[in-house]
C-alpha cells in the first residue's frame, strides 16, 4: 500500500491512513508524514491461543484445526469490535472514497454503513484465483461462507467475494499482468491487473546492509520465510544442507532473512558462504539475485518476479499455496511441498533454477519485463481518484456485474 499511498499523494490527494497497530514511523521514513490515523481501540479479547508469528505460530499453523480458528478470528471474530470505531473515524474524515484491503470486513462495512464508495486493493492473488482451484484456505473460506454472509447481512449488504477478498461494487486492483495471470485462466475476474506496485523512492522499512559482502563472483541466492513462518528451522536447515558443496566451492552465495532466529544456534552454526540477517534489505538484495527461495507470500513473490528472479516456494499456509498453484502454472519457478522436502529434492530444485539458459528463468525474465511495463501503484492511484471524483463503477472488461 506504500506505493499507492505515495502516488495518491503526487497527485495531489489529501490522505490519511488507518491501520490496527502503529506504523507512523514507517509512514514518516516512506515520506508520508502527518497521513497517520490514532489506533482504534477495541474490547476484543484474543484468546489465550492465539499468536500471529514466531515458534508458536510456526507449530500451531501446522494443525488444520487451529489454523482454522485463527483465520476465523482474523476475518469474523473481531469485525463487530472495530465497525463502531471506524465508523466515527469515517463520519470525522468524510472521505470521497475509502481503499482498503479487501480482508478487512469491518473497515468495509463501516464504509457500507457510511455510504461511501470504497475500492478493494489486495497483496494477493484472490481476485484473479479461478474458482474451481482447491486449496486448504479454500476450504476454510468455504466453511465460513455461509457465517460471514450472516456477518454482512446484519450491517444491511453483502458484497461478493473471490476466496478471503470481498468484491468492491466501485473499483477492485490487483497486482499482476497478464502475462503472468492471464483472462483466460480466470475471465470473470472482478478486478483490474495493474502490474506490480513498489514504492516511490523509501518504502520506510529499509535497513541498513554492508553491500561490499556480497561476492559479485558467485551467484546470489536469498532466501525469507516471511514475518510470520521465519521459525521452520528445519526448512531453512534444509536448503542451507542443499547448498554445502556450493557454498564451500564459491559458486553461491546465500543470504537469510531470520528473523528472531538470528539469535538461535542454527544461526550461530551457518557456514561460511552464508549471510544472515534479522531483517534483510528485500528489494535491493533482489535486484542482484540469481534465485529466490520463499514461502510464498504475495509481496515475495511479486517483487521477484518484478525483476524477472525464478523462485522456489516452499508454501505452508494460506494463500502461499494458491501462490504455487500461479507460479507451477506460469513455469517461473518450482514448488516444493514442505512436510516431504528434503535435501535432495531441494538441492535438484536449485541445480535446476541456477542452470544456464534454463525455461523456468525464461518465463520469470518474460513476467518480469511484463511487470517493469506497468507503474502498478501510479495505475492503482489514477483508478482510485477517478472513483473519488467520478463516483463511477469501474470495471475491467468481463468481470462479474
Amino acid at each position: 500500500m506504500i506505493g499507492v499511498a505515495q502516488e495518491l499523494c503526487a497527485l495531489g490527494m489529501e490522505l490519511r491512513i488507518y491501520t490496527p497497530g502503529d506504523c507512523s514511523a514507517q509512514l514518516s521514513a516512506a515520506g508520508l508524514q502527518r497521513t497517520g490515523c490514532p489506533v482504534i481501540e477495541t474490547a476484543y479479547l484474543w484468546p489465550e491461543e492465539h499468536c500471529s508469528s514466531g515458534a508458536l505460530f510456526a507449530e500451531r499453523s501446522q494443525d488444520a484445526a487451529w489454523l482454522r480458528r485463527w483465520i476465523r478470528r482474523l476475518l469474523l471474530d473481531t469485525v463487530h469490535d472495530e465497525v463502531d470505531g471506524l465508523r466515527a473515524l469515517l463520519r470525522d474524515l468524510r472521505p470521497d472514497v475509502l481503499v482498503v484491503d479487501p480482508m478487512y470486513y469491518a473497515a468495509i462495512i463501516a464504509a457500507q454503513c457510511e455510504d461511501l464508495p470504497w475500492v478493494g486493493v489486495s497483496s494477493s492473488l484472490n481476485f484473479v484465483t479461478p474458482k474451481h482451484w482447491k486449496s486448504p484456505l479454500v476450504a476454510t473460506i468455504d466453511a465460513l461462507d455461509e457465517e460471514r454472509k450472516q456477518l454482512f447481512a446484519g450491517y444491511g449488504s453483502c458484497p461478493a467475494f473471490r476466496v478471503c477478498d470481498a468484491v468492491s461494487p466501485w473499483l477492485n486492483v490487483v497486482f499482476t499482468t497478464e502475462r503472468y495471470v492471464s483472462s483466460e485462466l480466470c475471465a470473470d475476474s472482478p478486478a483490474f491487473r495493474v502490474g506490480p506496485t513498489a514504492p516511490v523512492g523509501r518504502r520506510g522499512d529499509e535497513v541498513e546492509f554492508a553491500w561490499d559482502r556480497l561476492d559479485e563472483t558467485s551467484s546470489l541466492i536469498y532466501m525469507s520465510l516471511g514475518s510470520q513462518n521465519f521459525s521452520h528451522e528445519r526448512v531453512f536447515s534444509c536448503v542451507v544442507s542443499s547448498l554445502s558443496s556450493a557454498l564451500e566451492s564459491g559458486q553461491v552465495q546465500l543470504v537469510l532473512a531470520l528473523h528472531d532466529l538470528i539469535d538461535s544456534d542454527f544461526a550461530r552454526a551457518l557456514p561460511a558462504g552464508v549471510i544472515a540477517l534479522r531483517y534483510a534489505p528485500q528489494l535491493e538484495l533482489l535486484k542482484r539475485a540469481a534465485l529466490v527461495v520463499s514461502h510464498g507470500g504475495a509481496n515475495t513473490v511479486m517483487e521477484s518476479l518484478h525483476q524477472g528472479v525464478p523462485l522456489l516456494l516452499i508454501p505452508m499456509v494460506n494463500d502461499q499455496h494458491l501462490q504455487g498453484k500461479f507460479l507451477a502454472r506460469s513455469q517461473a519457478g518450482i514448488v516444493l511441498d514442505p512436510a516431504n522436502m528434503s535435501e535432495a529434492s531441494c538441492k535438484a530444485a536449485i541445480a535446476t533454477l541456477l542452470a544456464p539458459n534454463n525455461q523456468y528463468r525464461h518465463n520469470a525474465v518474460e513476467i518480469g519485463r511484463s511487470y517493469r511495463a506497468r507503474k502498478g501503484a501510479a495505475e492503482s492511484a489514477g483508478l482510485i481518484v477517478e472513483v473519488a471524483t467520478r463516483k463511477e463503477t469501474l470495471r475491467p472488461r468481463g468481470a462479474l456485474k
